[in-house]
This record gives C-alpha cells, structure tokens and sequence, in this order.
C-alpha cells in the first residue's frame, strides 16, 4: 500500500512503527502483531442496508426542508444510490464562475462529512465502482478515507493515541493519499478539492511543514477565504507546535492576510488567535475556569471581531458555566452567519431544552440532526422514549419516522435504532437479523458504541464458519471498549489473550486460533 509522506515519519516509539506499516510487534500490545487490515472497513459479504420510504405526514418538515440542501442532499442522494445526481452536485460546483464560489461548496461538503467519513465509505465505494471513470466519485472515496483515518486516530493529544489509532490512521490515510495525490498535481477543481482533503491529515502524520505549505496553497487560489487562514492558525495551538513554529508561522499567516486584503475582522480575529497562542499570560486568561477572568476576555475579543471563531470559543465557556440563555444568544449570533452550523443549532437546542422551551428546542435538535449532527438524533429517539422535548413517552412508530430519516441522512445514532427495529420489531418492522446486522455495521462505521458491541456479538452468526467474521467481531469489540462501552469491556477482560499471530501473516491462523475462538464466543 502506498503510504505517501507517512513512511518519512522516523523515531523508535510504536506510535512511529505503526504509521511506517510495520508488522513487527510493539510491546504488548492488544494485537501482539499489528492486524493487515483496516477491519472497520470490510463488510464481509453484508449488503448496504437502504432506508425505507419516509412518511413525511409524521415529520416536522419545516424545518427539515430549511436544511435539505447543498451536501446534505447530497450524501442523501448518495446514500440512496443516486450517483446521477450526486455527479450532478459536483458537475455544478465545479462549473461555478470563481475558485471561491467553488471553494465554499468544497468546505461546506468537507465540514458535513465531519466525523461520518467511515459511514459513508460503503456508499461511496458503490458509487466509485458504478462509475469509475469520474472524479468527482475519486475525490469524494478519498475525502471519506481522509475523514475515516481522524476518526481511527481519536482527537486526543499524539502521546495518548494508542497504537491501534495510530494503525488506523495509517491505514485510512493512505488509501485517502492514493486517492488523492493525483488529483492535487493536476490543476482545476478537483486538484484544489484533492489538497483540501489532505492537508489535516499532514499534521497528523507529523509533516507539520507539508502541512502549512499545502494550506498557503489553497489560500493562493481562494485568497480571502477567512476559514483557511483561521483552521491553518488552529494548527498553530501549543499541542501541535512548538513555539519557533507558532511564531513564524503566526506571522507568514497574519502577512497573507493582510497582501490579500482579508476583512478587518477576520484579520483582527488572527491576531487575536495568535496571540493566544504565543503569549503565556494571555492563554491562562482565556483558560481561567473563573467565569470573573474569561468573560471579558472573550467579551472584548468579541467585540473587536464578531466573528464565528470567536463567537463559539466563548459559547463553549459559557456552556461549561450553564449559562443557557448566553448560550442561545451567541448560537442566533453565529447563525446570522452561518445559517447551516450545525454545533451551533445543537447548543442552541440544549441551552433551550435547560430553559424548558421544549417546542423550540425540538425544532433546533432536528435542525442539528438534519445537519449531521449525530447526538441530535440520539437525543430525537429520546424524545419518544422518554417523552422529553414535548414528545408523547414510548412513542414508538414517530420515533421511527425520525429514525428512517436519520438513517436516510447517514446518522450513525438513527442506524442503530433501524437495526434495533429489525430486532426487536417494534413500529411494525419485520425481525430480521440480516437487516439488523447491516445497519449495525453502518452505525459501527459511524463510532456508535453499542452498534460495534452489538455488532461484534452477532458477526459470527451473520457470517457462519467465517475466520474474517471472527477477527472483525473482536476489533470491533475493541473499539467499544475503547469508547467505555461496559458490555465490551466486560466480555474483552474475560478473554484469554489472543494468539501472537492473530492478525499477521500467519498460514496457520485458524489452527492456532480454533481453541482461543471458542472460549471467546463462549462468553458472548
């Protein structure tokens, strides 16, 4: 496999072997041998489960159609294996007058796919092999392995990644890497979408300056973008720089934007930003839990530069506080914005929930969920449940309208209520084990946790006499117990250890591993 820059990455840690490929063992590890294959993305024979007719006369659909639009349509339409008219979306975006017309749909595409690149790998993957002569379906499978390989990597700090995020990573971005390096050499369109896609994971893979050059680089073509200039200075935080790197580049930034004539209030929020980055007394004001220390701070920030930024790095202090009524005040702001922001619609449906205005605060989770806001849709299915935000309790059958539209949007949280349905056959829904498993393995894919237990329990009954359905059943147990999935962690700790060949290239793997297979399966 074609690893690109990752294999530059040099130094003795585990961490380093596994972004290199190495097979070699790395201490003691879950898997004593790091496993061949990415198993999150195997379906092992599973079809892609599709989403049944929605009954819209159940629907808020207001508010649903206020935000059925641009990539959100998109993904739908790909989800449900349209590819005429997710070509189309592309089609016209690639033929917009200006690179920064372009440019807004790349982003905005890019921002929907935010943490949902593995569950929309199935769909993409049909749609690459339906038509792979187009690039548009070439860019979009390398953007969700590019997206899929963050999501395999965590969010945390480089020295709390484990070793088998840092495997995934590997693994993801360089198929993503394949996909992609070709179309970033050429020139147009895809080559500014292809360099998009990649440039995060750069800093990932510790090419810190690949990574600030290949950002100049759209910043070039889209030169008074604001957020290029903001997400490049986010790099520049004390966890992914070291001061030298902070300094300079704060300052090869702030020039840019002032040759490219960026607005003044974007300007003045990079300053700010870099500031905070650079000035030891400025960042122990801004991470002062003392609401007396950070309020004017943020306050004055705001007031200099009402910008998104600096809008949402004071809400989150404010929803840390519970300041509920600050909360929805500073979402209407950035809303005035970006109409379509879908953390702002979330905080603004918590902070209203809390105040106990639960008709509003019902229409903004949905808005949230419809905008791919997964812990919306979690909070939708609640809702039914638990007769929270003004909703009947055990409301089964409009919870599972809800739950097909999610499903149909590519909601891991709505994936997982359709395999439960196909359980336990609530709302009229036939049982039916092979549908369940399909969409658990879509709500896995999206890091659903009770989807990758669920999952692992029923591989392999779902795929008989398979040893890949086996192996698959304990990754994906592990990502549960990663995640703090009880059950998970309670059946991983029971196990015996697995075998030191267990994801090498051993030929003897089912031999070695028949008897370390049923004392697993016996405690599932």
């Amino acid at each position: 496999m074609k690893t690109g820059g990752l294999v530059q990455r040099t130094g003795r840690t585990c961490a380093a072997a596994l972004l290199a490929l190495s097979l070699t063992a790395c201490g003691d590890s879950i898997f004593p041998c790091a496993p061949e294959k990415d198993w999150a993305v195997q379906s092992l024979g599973m079809a892609l489960p599709k989403p049944p007719p929605i009954n819209l006369s159940q629907l808020e659909t207001n508010t649903i159609a206020a935000h059925y639009r641009g990539p959100i349509a998109m993904l739908a339409k790909l989800q449900a294996g349209d590819y005429a008219a997710v070509q189309a979306y592309w089609d016209q975006a690639a033929a917009l007058p200006t690179a920064q017309e372009q440019f807004a749909v790349i982003y905005e595409t890019m921002g929907a796919l935010q943490g949902r690149g593995l569950y929309f790998l199935g769909a993409t993957d049909a749609w690459s092999q339906a038509q792979p002569n187009s690039q548009a379906a070439r860019f979009v499978l390398g953007l969700v392995y590019a997206k899929a390989a963050w999501e395999g990597r965590g969010t945390g700090l480089a020295r709390n990644t484990s070793e088998q995020q840092w495997r995934l990573f590997a693994l993801r971005f360089g198929q993503a890497e394949m996909l992609l390096e070709g179309l970033a050499a050429q020139k147009g369109f895809y080559s500014l979408a292809a360099r998009a896609a990649l440039v995060d994971g750069y800093f990932a893979a510790g090419q810190t300056a690949r990574g600030f050059a290949v950002y100049e680089s759209l910043i070039d073509n889209v030169p008074r973008f604001a957020f290029l200039y903001h997400d490049a200075m986010g790099f520049l935080h004390p966890a992914w720089a070291d001061e030298a790197t902070r300094k300079r580049q704060a300052q090869r930034l702030q020039a840019l934007a002032a040759a490219n004539k960026l607005s003044v209030i974007d300007s003045l929020t990079l300053a700010q930003t870099a500031q905070s980055f650079t000035d030891p007394t400025d960042r122990q004001i801004a991470r002062n839990p003392n609401p007396q220390a950070w309020r004017p701070y943020w306050l004055a920030r705001v007031k200099q530069a009402p910008t998104v930024v600096n809008l949402r790095n004071w809400q989150d202090q404010e929803v840390a506080v519970k300041n509920w009524s600050a909360v929805v005040e500073i979402s209407d702001r950035v809303l005035l914005q970006v109409p379509h922001h879908r953390t702002a619609w979330y905080l603004k449906a918590y902070a209203l929930k809390e105040l106990g205005q639960n008709a509003p605060a019902f229409s903004a989770t949905l808005a949230a969920a419809v905008l791919g806001q997964d812990t919306a849709m979690t909070q939708l299915i609640d809702s039914h449940i638990q007769g929270s935000l003004g909703r009947t309790a055990k409301d089964f059958t409009g919870m599972y309208e809800y739950c097909k539209l999610g499903a149909a949007l590519g909601l891991p949280a709505a994936a997982n209520c359709m395999a439960s349905a196909h359980v336990e056959g609530f709302a009229g829904v036939p049982v039916d084990e092979a549908q369940a498993g399909s969409w658990y393995l879509q709500a896995a894919r999206g890091g659903y946790a009770n989807a990758q237990h669920d999952l692992a329990v029923k591989l392999p009954a779902l795929v008989p006499g398979s040893a890949q359905a086996k192996q698959a059943a304990y990754f994906w147990l592990s990502q549960a117990a990663s995640q703090g999935q009880p059950f998970a962690q309670t059946k991983l700790a029971a196990q015996p250890k697995p075998p030191r060949s267990w994801g090498c290239k051993a030929q003897d793997l089912a031999t070695q591993s028949s008897d370390w297979y049923a004392r697993f399966l016996e405690n599932f």
